[in-house]
């Protein structure tokens, strides 16, 4: 694990604030998952026994990361989420499923190869994104800065709505 030297820590108010939607993630669940710790990094998170869906649920929210950090071995699904500060983000390799929701201040996007379920939703800074061949499920939501965006074959399902700026969308 690489040194820990400025990495942003997060207090158990920190990850409830983050308003985990599963019911068993209460202040005595994530208190017990802290084991005593006062806060908690992305590198703790990659290493807590839970699943790795609940992992990508928190690494997705507690961005950006920091150097060095790489995904657990087996997340797929990754949700990055309400993130007011990021401005750009590179997706690693593995992730099947991907959700980019409410980051203000995003502006580019790096979609690897092998994401066929993506969702794009709500990132006013957003003005373009190029969507990788293999993507069938694909939702393009409230992104009012988008102006282009090209949709490879292949997409079986597909909604486009509400992106006032979007101008070109090829097939």
């Amino acid at each position: 694990m690489p040194p820990k030297k400025d990495v942003k820590l997060y207090s158990v108010q920190d990850i409830l604030d983050m308003d985990p939607c599963q019911p068993e993630y209460t202040r005595e669940r994530v208190e017990e998952l802290f084991a005593g710790k006062e806060g908690i990094s992305v590198f703790d998170v990659a290493e807590m026994p839970i699943s790795n869906s609940d992992k990508g649920w928190a690494l997705g929210r507690m961005m950006p990361w920091p150097d060095g950090f790489v995904l657990p071995e087996g997340v797929t699904r990754l949700r990055i989420e309400n993130n007011p500060g990021l401005t750009s983000v590179d997706i690693p390799e593995g992730v099947t499923r991907l959700r980019i929701e409410n980051n203000p201040g995003l502006t580019s996007v790096d979609i690897p190869e092998g994401v066929t379920d993506l969702r794009i939703m709500n990132n006013p800074g957003l003005t373009s994104v190029d969507i990788p061949e293999g993507v069938t499920d694909l939702w393009i939501v409230n992104n009012p800065g988008l102006t282009s965006v090209d949709i490879p074959e292949g997409v079986t399902d597909l909604r486009i709505v509400d992106n006032p700026g979007l101008k070109g969308c090829g097939e």
